[in-house]
């Protein structure tokens, strides 16, 4: 499935504490984006301003360990591209200090426009998005 028509689904399909936790980021005031796409993966909030990803976790990620290494994996990722990654559990959702996050240093839009581009060569991404489309051959 592509990562966009994922992404509208899971928008349409959230949770409860995803709901609440938005609310509580909404009423701090603090700018953020949900169910973003992050190169290959899709975060559950994006902190643009902080480089910081919050993953809202069901009871399933606790259980199974395929999904932990999954997650081990993909915070692994999201931290070499520079993101700070926070898991919560649902139960713990609304005890989540958004402290935490307001203590992270600034970071420039630059960092995160680099971290979210696809194909960036800097990182080592051998799989280049074609600036220009190709040429179309004549019929001869």
């Amino acid at each position: 499935m592509k990562l966009r028509s994922r992404k509208k689904r899971l928008q349409k399909g959230r949770t409860v504490h995803e709901r609440i936790f938005a609310r509580r980021l909404r009423d701090a005031g603090i700018p953020f984006r949900e169910q973003h796409i992050v190169r290959y993966y899709i975060v559950d909030f994006l902190i643009p301003g902080k480089m910081a990803v919050i993953e809202i976790d069901g009871s399933h990620h606790l259980m199974k360990d395929a999904q932990r290494d999954h997650d081990r994996r993909r915070d692994d990722f999201l931290k070499t591209l520079g993101f700070t990654v926070f898991r919560v559990a649902n139960p713990d959702v609304k005890a989540f200090w958004l402290d935490d996050i307001r203590a992270l240093p600034d970071r420039e839009e630059r960092e995160l426009h680099t971290a979210l581009t696809k194909g960036y060569a800097a990182r080592g991404d051998y799989r280049r998005r074609r600036t220009r489309p190709r040429p179309r051959r004549r019929a001869a």
